[in-house]
This record gives C-alpha cells, structure tokens and sequence, in this order.
C-alpha cells in the first residue's frame, strides 16, 4: 500500500500523545486492519521532504491507546521513517505520521505486510520412561522454531506396539501450541490392566499440515514398563528305558518370584 499527501495544515489534538518521544505537531491519522498474521513494515520513503516520525497504536480512542511501535530518525540527520511490527489477522492498528518537531511537507508513506516465515516443528520424549506402576507418566515435547506470533495447531500420528486408548490414555492427534510459546507437550498415561504384556511402546510421529513444516527428529518413542507377573513353564529334561513310565518334573516361577513350584506328570 502506498498513499501520497501532505501534513501541511494539519495539527495535534488535545490529548494526543508525543510520537516517538517528540512533541510533533503536524499528524495524520490512519486506521487499518490486518487481514493476517504476519510481520509489517510502515515507511516514509526517502523524498519526504521533512523530518517525518512514525508510531503505531491499538485502541479505539486517544484515551485508550497502546503503543506497538515508534520510530524518529531526525537524530541521525535523516528524514525519512521506518517501523516494523508483529500483527495479528484481524486487529486494528492506528498508524500516525507527524513531524519532528511540528515541521511538515509532502510525503509518501508505504505499507508492507509479509506473512510469517512457517515454524519449523519436532518432537523428542523428554520423559522416555512411563509404567503402569503408580501410573507414571512418559512426556513428549513438540517444539517449533520460527514464527510464534500465533497459535500453531499441530497433527501427530499414534504407532508402537502399545493401543492407543487401550493401553494408555487417549491421545488425539494434535497439540496446540499457544500463541507466543514455542513448545507444547503430549502427556502418556498408562492404563493400568492385569494383562501380563511386558514392556510396550508408544510411538508419535508428527504428521504435515497447515503453517509448519517438519525438522529433525520428527519421531519419538516412549516405553511403557508392565506391572503384571507372567509365569514361566519349564519342562526338566528325565530320561528312562524306553517302554517304561517317566516322571517328567516342570516347574513353575513367576515373574520377579525366586520360589518355584514343582509337580510331576506321568504319561
């Protein structure tokens, strides 16, 4: 966007902030809208023929309004001004040009919005280790780089030897990752059962979608340690004329139990 005029005429209101730390004198108002997330850059160009300043406010009035960003340039013998900002889609902005110190003249006054560079997003178990004993928890963390001016909605897909829902908590599919934080994380909680299963895992791997693009490492595995005892059966070797009945000893242990039960069987 481009607009050309001049603050000649124009005047300060009653109530209306110093811009960028000067008095001014001579603004003119804009109002706009951003029609997305991105980054924007508001600019006089170099032919300003005054020491022009910049600011740029949210809010509604001048009783309400929050600076976002400010620029005066006089001080190093230039004229021409340059703000740059994160916007959010849908948030108004004020954007005031004035001149430094109450001086005027023509100008040309520029807007750029760019979208956000896409975040770049892993995945790692930062808790590699969960149980079924006191129900302990693994964790994963999904983390981004880049852009985090906006929330960042984030698809994953569920996989390892452990059943997602069966034998751990749910998971959904997706994390979100709230806007101005660069991690989120995936809790795994086993169920606990009477099912002797052994060790089992869980493996999420992050899936594309909208607004980011998938670094390294993309995958990540948590291990579910059992709680529940498997008996072993054992079969002693017994040898014996052939014809004849053999006593055949098995023997019985559970998981974690030194004690053994013995019996015989005669066929």
């Amino acid at each position: 966007i481009i607009v050309s005029g001049t603050n000649d005429g124009a005047t300060k209101e009653s109530g209306e902030p110093n811009h960028a730390g000067n008095p001014g004198g001579k603004s003119v108002w804009w109002t706009w809208t951003a029609p997305f997330a991105g980054v924007a850059s508001v600019f006089t160009y170099t032919n300003v023929s005054f020491s022009s300043m910049l600011a740029v406010y949210t809010g509604t009035s001048l009783a309400n309004l929050s600076v976002t960003a400010s620029n005066n340039f006089a001080g190093l013998g230039v004229k021409f001004s340059l703000v740059s900002f994160n916007v959010i889609a849908g948030t108004t902005y004020q954007i005031v040009l004035d001149g430094h110190n109450g001086e005027s003249g023509n100008f040309q006054l520029g807007l750029l919005l760019q979208e956000p560079t896409l975040a770049t997003v892993s995945i790692q178990a930062t808790d590699s280790s969960a149980s079924e004993t006191g129900l302990d928890t693994g964790t994963f963390a999904v983390t981004r780089t880049g852009d985090s001016t906006s929330e960042l909605t984030v698809s994953y897909s569920v996989g390892g030897s452990a059943s997602n829902g069966t034998d751990f908590q749910t998971l959904s599919g997706v994390v979100a990752l709230p806007a101005g934080q660069s991690s989120a994380v995936i809790n795994v909680t086993p169920i606990a059962d009477t099912l002797a299963e052994g060790s089992e895992t869980v493996t999420v791997t992050l899936s594309e979608g909208a607004g980011y693009t998938i670094g390294s490492p993309g995958s990540a595995i948590v291990t579910i340690s059992d709680n529940d005892p498997y008996r072993s059966l054992r079969l002693v070797d017994a040898a014996g004329p052939a014809g004849t009945e053999v006593s055949i000893p098995i023997e019985l242990k559970a998981q974690g139990n030194e004690n053994a039960f013995g019996f015989s069987v005669s066929f």
